[in-house]
């Protein structure tokens, strides 16, 4: 037998040798159970795709005192609450944006304890674009809203709920900055929606419909938005009556 033929009969062997040890060591510390619960540790210990510096440095800014003040209506979501200046839009002192870039429903879900002490008499609610982006399961992103609602309503029970509708996104601009499939996202946010309005029943709050308001042709119209995500200033405006409407309520 060859040198050549000699080293790869050897090579085989270590490697049979590692599998089977390998194999052996799997067995005694459980088998299959063994390995499903480090794929767990290790899924556990990574950051949630909310986690990022921008959200941990607002979280830490709407839990100072100072935050916590003469605030009876409070805006809660994404980017897309976060990019407005609520007060002045709707020509009022007393809103407190509580938007954060990029963030999620489960984001959203882990960041509740800070309203207990606003108090306020009103939460809007907009937020689950993300986690669509993101390929989060409807059942989940509809799950995470109705833990929304259930903490809400035990930790701020006299606090009336608003959940907003999801908006649409525009695809022609949408896919050219997002490199995302725009029409497929808007198929989702369609059912996203009709699920939460049936949520939004069940659990006796209010649904707000402001998708529609700045939808045309079952996407984001292209006057309301730059970015074919976020709204523009027209955009805003579009929905600001609708909003003061059941804030004065």
């Amino acid at each position: 037998m060859s040198k050549m033929k000699l080293l790869i009969v050897f090579s085989l062997f270590l490697n049979i040798l590692f599998i089977s040890g390998g194999a052996f060591l799997v067995h005694k510390k459980g088998g299959i159970s063994y390995i499903k619960s480090k794929i767990t540790t290790t899924a556990a210990t990574e950051k949630k795709s909310y986690e990022t510096p921008y959200y941990t440095d607002k979280v830490t800014l709407f839990e100072l005192e100072d935050f916590k003040k003469n605030k009876t209506v409070v805006f809660l979501g994404d980017s897309l609450i976060d990019y407005c200046e609520w007060n002045e839009l709707l020509q009022r002192n007393d809103i407190a944006n509580r938007g954060i870039a990029g963030d999620t429903t489960e984001g959203l879900l882990n960041r509740l304890s800070s309203l207990k002490e606003l108090n306020p008499s009103k939460i809007f609610i907009l937020i689950g674009i993300n986690d669509i982006q993101q390929n989060v399961e409807k059942s989940k992103i509809v799950n995470n809203y109705k833990q929304i609602i259930k903490e809400i309503k035990r930790s701020l029970p006299n606090t009336e709920i608003y959940i907003e509708s999801i908006l649409y996104v525009n695809p022609n601009k949408y896919s050219k900055i997002f490199l995302k499939n725009g029409r497929k996202i808007n198929d989702i946010v369609k059912k996203v929606n009709a699920e939460l309005r049936n949520l939004a029943k069940r659990e006796s709050v209010n649904y707000l419909d402001i998708a529609s308001i700045v939808t045309k042709n079952d996407e984001l119209d292209k006057k309301y938005t730059t970015d074919g995500l976020h709204l523009n200033g027209v955009g805003y405006s579009k929905i600001k009556e609708v909003l003061n409407e059941q804030i004065s309520k």
